[in-house]
């Protein structure tokens, strides 16, 4: 294993709110922590939920002076390391986190979704769908992710290949961290 070095005045910023406390594997708080840890930099956390009830929710939150400043953060990152979720039932981290059931994500897929990077949802050919999806979320908006040069995509696993090749189509990650079996999935939605 590679040991991370310490990068002096780093700062670890999280870009999305956090997913709650049924799920820890997939809480932005959490990640950040660590990798700031490991990094000996700052962590910035966003104090708020990742998902909300409703547009307006969103808005007020999103709104919030703390939440802002965050964000504000986020946008002037050189590098973000991004996860890429699916929307397939056994990979979709709003439904193992428990934020949305099952009728919600399949209202997701029906609509194109095959995948999102910081809750932003697009189909296999990497445009944007599930605007309403997108208007409820505590998150980075499109055009600030799309700002930041260096976009680190993290998936593995079979079941990733649709969500990674619609990532990489719509070009909201320039980089990929995979494993053999989702590049092989990648390849053969290709071909």
């Amino acid at each position: 294993a590679i040991e991370p070095r310490a990068l002096p005045g780093i700062k670890v910023v999280q870009l999305v709110g956090a997913m709650g406390a049924r799920n820890v594997e997939y809480d932005g708080h959490a990640l950040v922590q660590r990798l700031a840890e490991k990094l000996q930099g700052e962590a910035y956390f966003i104090h708020a939920p990742f998902l909300c009830q409703s547009p307006e929710v969103a808005a007020a939150v999103m709104g919030t002076q703390s939440v802002q400043q965050t964000l504000a953060m986020g946008r002037q990152a050189e590098v973000a390391l991004l996860g890429v979720g699916s929307t397939r039932l056994e990979y979709s981290s709003f439904y193992l986190a428990g934020y949305v059931p099952q009728e919600e994500l399949e209202q997701l897929q029906q609509a194109g979704a095959v995948g999102d990077i910081a809750g932003i949802h697009f189909d296999r050919q990497g445009n944007f769908v599930c605007d309403a999806f997108y208007q409820r979320l505590v998150t980075i908006r499109r055009e600030d992710l799309l700002r930041i040069p260096e976009r680190i995509g993290v998936a593995g696993g079979s079941g990733k290949g649709l969500a990674i090749l619609g990532a990489l189509r719509g070009r909201l990650i320039n980089h990929l961290v995979t494993d053999v079996q989702a590049a092989q999935e990648v390849l053969a939605h290709c071909a």
